[in-house]
């Protein structure tokens, strides 16, 4: 599933309402058109009619959100269950709560089609994130910039990162860290029914995870990054200290990330709440363990030459 949020200029989806539908945030309409996309609009239709919850003046769809008891941590059951009910046939969804409004889009395709009409210089929300580098640092970092500066951030990483002969030096190391990572998942769902932290586990269930899968990912960056294995996946291998660390401190920040991004007015940006204090002070942590880890790096590197 994918989510367009109201920076996306428009949402292309054959087959619903028509041979073609885009949706306009700049407009907040609908675009019927013909089977050639060149073509000028036929008819106008509102927003509100992309399949999607009940939307009530001035709330939108709050009040369903409310009632159904989901937190910031539950919204992916939300967002599969929109499908669930509206986006079968059409794929995309509508939202809206207050002045904020997105699409939820569940479709590969859809989402290419998303993405290839974005223009030169793509617009994107502003996540909790960014207003946390912009704070902090001296710089956003390209992924965080618009126009020219995130354009031009991009085509020196494509040409550096992205090319394959690139990515193939590092196939090796990802594929010793999947292959641990499929092992280590297969030990503990054949462990066998037991209690963890409370929970009694059913045969074949994993606990925790979410936990498991960033332990994975912090490997492969590890790998990459740092030309070293940090630990946690591979058998006889403990979590490094730093890793285990830094794992704690992304566990906490983003559950108040989740919350800050989905907040209706996102005032923190202008008066910082104790949410975004709370995820500031977990993002400095994950910096400097970050930093020492790099500096560690750099040091294994001078001692090799």
């Amino acid at each position: 599933m994918y989510r367009c949020c109201q920076a996306l200029p428009k949402v292309t989806r054959n087959g619903f309402c028509g041979p073609a539908v885009h949706w306009s945030r700049s407009k907040s309409v609908l675009h019927e058109l013909t089977a050639s996309t060149s073509e000028a609009p036929k008819t106008v239709r509102p927003f509100e009619e992309i399949p999607g919850p009940r939307l009530w003046p001035i709330i939108g769809n709050l009040p369903d959100y409310l009632t159904n008891g989901f937190t910031t941590e539950d919204y992916h059951r939300m967002w599969e269950r929109r499908y669930e009910e509206y986006g079968k046939e059409s794929k995309i969804v509508a939202e809206r709560v207050f002045h904020r409004q997105w699409v939820n889009v569940y479709s590969p395709a859809t989402a290419k089609q998303v993405f290839a009409q974005e223009g030169k210089y793509p617009e994107r929300p502003r996540m909790a994130i960014y207003f946390l580098r912009k704070e902090n640092l001296r710089h956003l970092g390209f992924p965080f910039e618009d126009g020219e500066r995130w354009k031009h951030g991009r085509s020196i990483w494509n040409n550096k990162v992205l090319q394959p002969r690139a990515v193939e030096d590092y196939i090796p190391r990802i594929n010793d860290v999947v292959d641990d990572f499929v092992e280590h998942i297969r030990q503990l769902a054949t462990a066998g029914p037991r209690e963890v932290d409370g929970h009694q586990l059913k045969p074949g269930e994993v606990p925790n995870l979410l936990t498991e899968i960033m332990k994975c990912s912090l490997e492969m960056m590890g790998s990459i990054a740092l030309s070293k294995r940090l630990g946690g996946i591979r058998p006889g291998f403990d979590l490094d200290l730093d890793a285990h660390r830094f794992l704690a401190e992304n566990r906490l920040f983003w559950p108040h990330s989740a919350k800050l991004d989905m907040s209706a007015f996102q005032l923190f940006r202008y008066f910082p709440n104790k949410t975004y204090k709370a995820m500031k002070r977990h993002w400095l942590n994950m910096c400097a363990i970050t930093s020492k880890l790099m500096e560690e790096y750099g040091d294994r590197m001078k001692v090799r030459r």
